[in-house]
């Protein structure tokens, strides 16, 4: 039955979803021919950006125009100019460019691939192994950092305004550049941070250590996580940013019963991820990046509260609680 809130009410609402796609493949596409870099150089018009990028001079024009629809540029008298947003965030030769995961077709590519792994229930390849694992996530590294560096923020002012120590140990799981880590190692100048993941991912974290001018305060684990074996009673904080969708519900339960005795007493285990409502009728985020893992994963999902409960208490953990940090989903407390 039709509900008075139901928002679909005419077919060309459905030519517009099917073809969302085409937006994603402008972004990209502009990515890869570097055109806001080129505007951020002084260059304007169709003519001159196609020459700089070496492309064709009307394909230039017609995904400057598609960019401009998006509001990712402006256009006055045929000339295109960035916003601050695109400035900020989608020019290389900014720190805080986030196009990194975004230039390439991996997941393009990916995605293209659906209704075989609909009909066969996993993908032809999984981005996860451990052979193709420390290929793969360095080239996150930099858009992920930027993208979370907010809420990472807002979580190491939490917690660290709610726990007892002053001289936390927190171990950042699979932690990418180490922003979560290295969030806490600037709140609080006695935390220390020992940052674990692939041997050469932790070539990159070094760096923003010392961007953050945290290096006296870390420590490193190089390994895969669902085989490191964790000293016990020897951490206060366990983070898992991010984790659990791509590890899936088996090796995310055994890896909390395994945090739970490297936590000291009273420790916490934080778990950023993307949560589903339970029924999972929405948010749509969540929702899509279910099959998301699905389209690059043999086992990876989406969580709901309740269920991450469950794994908690199933655990060890004896109270969860959630806090907003400003993201899509709430941060997790496990006790």
């Amino acid at each position: 039955m039709e509900t008075s809130d139901n928002k679909w009410h005419d077919p060309q609402q459905l030519l517009s979803l099917h073809f969302s796609f085409a937006a994603s493949r402008v972004l990209s596409t502009a990515l890869q021919f570097d055109f806001f870099s080129i505007v951020n150089h002084d260059f304007h018009d169709t003519k001159e950006i196609a020459k700089q990028a070496s492309a064709d001079e009307n394909g230039t024009r017609l995904i400057l125009n598609a960019l401009t629809a998006h509001g990712l540029l402006t256009k006055n008298n045929d000339n295109y100019y960035l916003t601050d947003f695109t400035a900020r965030y989608l020019v290389k030769d900014s720190d805080e460019y986030v196009g990194v995961m975004m230039e390439n077709d991996d997941i393009w590519e990916a995605w293209t691939d659906l209704p075989y792994i609909v009909k066969n229930g996993s993908p032809r390849r999984e981005v996860g192994q451990k052979e193709k694992g420390p290929d793969f996530f360095p080239k996150l590294i930099q858009s992920l950092h930027v993208i979370n560096l907010k809420p990472a923020q807002k979580t190491a002012e939490y917690i660290s305004s709610i726990i007892d120590k002053n001289d936390p140990i927190i171990l950042d799981l699979a932690c990418g550049s180490g922003v979560w880590g290295l969030s806490f190692a600037k709140v609080n100048p006695n935390t220390k941070v020992v940052f674990q993941d692939f041997d050469n991912v932790l070539d990159l974290t070094k760096k923003y250590v010392d961007n953050f001018d945290v290096a006296t305060q870390s420590d490193y684990l190089p390994g895969d996580l669902n085989e490191i074996e964790f000293r016990v009673d020897e951490y206060d904080i366990a983070i898992l940013g991010n984790i659990v969708h791509s590890i899936g519900e088996q090796q995310s339960r055994q890896l909390f019963k395994k945090l739970r005795k490297a936590l000291k007493p009273g420790g916490k285990i934080l778990i950023l991820d993307m949560i589903p409502n339970e029924d999972r009728s929405g948010p749509v985020f969540p929702i899509i990046f279910a099959l998301n893992m699905l389209v690059n994963t043999n086992s990876g999902n989406t969580y709901t509260l309740s269920e991450y409960g469950n794994w908690l208490k199933d655990a060890g953990f004896s109270k969860m609680d959630t806090h907003d940090i400003g993201s899509h989903s709430p941060l997790i407390i496990g006790s």
